[in-house]
Parts: C-alpha cells; sequence; structure tokens
C-alpha cells in the first residue's frame, strides 16, 4: 500500500506545485481557513482562490506561520475575513463579512 501511495504523491506532487504557482501568481487571492480534523486531531485547511485556480493546503496551526507558507511570496489584492492574521496584511486588502 505504502508503494502505491509514493506513486501517487510523485504523480500529483508536480499538479500541486503548478496549482499553487498559478495561485501564487494571481492579482487577487481570495484567502480562508476552516477547521479540519484528521484522525481526531485538530488541523486547518487553508485555501487560496481566485478565478483561475483554488489552492488548498493542511496546516496543523491557524497562525501567520501558516499563512505565510500558503502565500509563500505572494503579494496581491488579499479578500478575506476579519481574522487577525489577515489584519496586519501590509499590502492592499478587502474585507468581507465572514459567518
Amino acid at each position: 500500500m505504502q508503494k502505491v501511495l509514493d506513486r501517487v504523491t510523485q504523480a500529483l506532487t508536480p499538479h500541486y506545485t503548478a496549482i499553487a504557482r498559478q495561485a501564487r501568481q494571481a492579482p487577487v487571492n481570495y484567502i480562508d481557513e476552516t477547521p479540519w480534523y484528521c484522525l481526531n486531531a485538530l488541523e486547518w485547511l487553508w485555501v487560496m482562490a481566485n478565478e483561475g485556480v483554488a489552492f488548498y493546503m493542511i496546516h496543523t496551526r491557524r497562525s501567520k506561520e501558516a499563512f505565510t507558507a500558503l502565500i509563500d511570496d505572494w503579494a496581491g489584492l488579499l479578500v478575506s475575513d476579519g481574522y487577525g492574521v489577515y489584519r496586519s496584511w501590509v499590502e492592499a486588502r478587502q474585507t468581507c463579512l465572514g459567518l
């Protein structure tokens, strides 16, 4: 089973990387995070989406560290809710009402 997982990972990694690259090149991104439970452990599902792609990343934390891992070197218009990590964004930002 592990060999199958390794082959699938190897096959999908270039596509995941390409989606990340495309998201990080967009001038505008909608970014959000939501709780994600894996084997009863709380993790966070982060999304960086625009009109072309939706890039997902699972991280163990809901923090600036996770946000930085998601965006890497991206600098553009951030559309987000009022979560504190987003409020510290120094580039242009548009806030939406999160329920």
